[in-house]
């Protein structure tokens, strides 16, 4: 009886725990409290965000806020990561009042996604923010973020082609090459023909006599005064996480 008992609960506790992760991984990634999205966009973005953080590993987020008032992006990210329990991920934090993106990673999001690669991620995004398709950018930041950071865990070695692409890749240089070399071949056709130039009766030595004259020299010695004060420099965000932002 007792095994039964610590049987059944065992198995509430698991469905209660798939129950909540499945809760998460479908409905609290994409925050749109600014309203920006139509639901068909929710929608389709949900299902991104969800394909693509079963990928790199991480949870990737999108945050739409009418303002972040008096509080920084950077402060705004990392409550969103509190709130939705994320300890490795990274989101993308749209103030619309300010016009302001706010990219930022957590745990391994800030490694995986350190600042160089947030401003590469923001100039891949930021033509679609300044024309106002706001959905279009979320998805290249769901779609972008997901490679960069598969390429920085060494799993993308190289970009996935098809066996097509890669034939034609290597095909036409191979081909080139190979013509090229033909070219060569056929026009100077590599004779064994032996030539000695008649340095004899050509050529011609002159030599002359040059001295140098040494007069002096002059040394300049400068004592550069340190500064004693010195300005410390950091990352954008802080408690260690990564981010970058810019104005559109």
């Amino acid at each position: 009886m007792k095994k039964r008992i610590f049987a059944l609960m065992t198995a509430v506790v698991l469905v209660l725990a798939l129950g909540s992760t499945l809760a998460f991984s479908v409905e609290n990634r994409i925050i749109d409290e600014a309203g920006i999205f139509t639901q068909e966009e929710i929608a389709q973005l949900e299902s991104l965000a969800e394909k693509y953080s079963a990928a790199c590993g991480l949870e990737l987020m999108i945050v739409t806020k009418e303002s972040t008032g008096s509080m920084s992006a950077d402060w705004y990210a990392g409550e969103e990561f509190r709130k939705a329990g994320v300890t490795d991920g990274a989101l993308m934090l749209l103030d619309m009042e300010d016009r302001y993106a706010w990219l930022s990673g957590t745990g391994r999001g800030a490694q995986l996604l350190p600042d160089e690669t947030m401003e590469l991620l923001l100039d891949l995004i930021y033509g679609k923010l300044k024309r106002d398709d706001f959905a279009g950018a979320a998805e290249a930041f769901l779609k972008e973020a997901q490679v960069e950071a598969r390429r920085a865990s060494g799993e993308l070695m190289f970009p996935r082609m098809s066996l097509v692409a890669w034939l034609v890749c290597l095909g036409i240089p191979l081909i080139a090459a190979g013509g090229f070399c033909i070219w060569v071949v056929r026009d100077y056709q590599f004779r064994d023909v032996q030539y000695e130039y008649p340095c004899r009766q050509l050529g011609r030595v002159e030599l002359s006599q040059s001295q140098d004259i040494f007069l002096g020299k002059t040394v300049t010695s400068r004592t550069i005064q340190r500064s004693s004060s010195s300005r410390s420099g950091g990352s954008r965000s802080s408690g260690g996480r990564s981010g970058a932002g810019r104005h559109f």
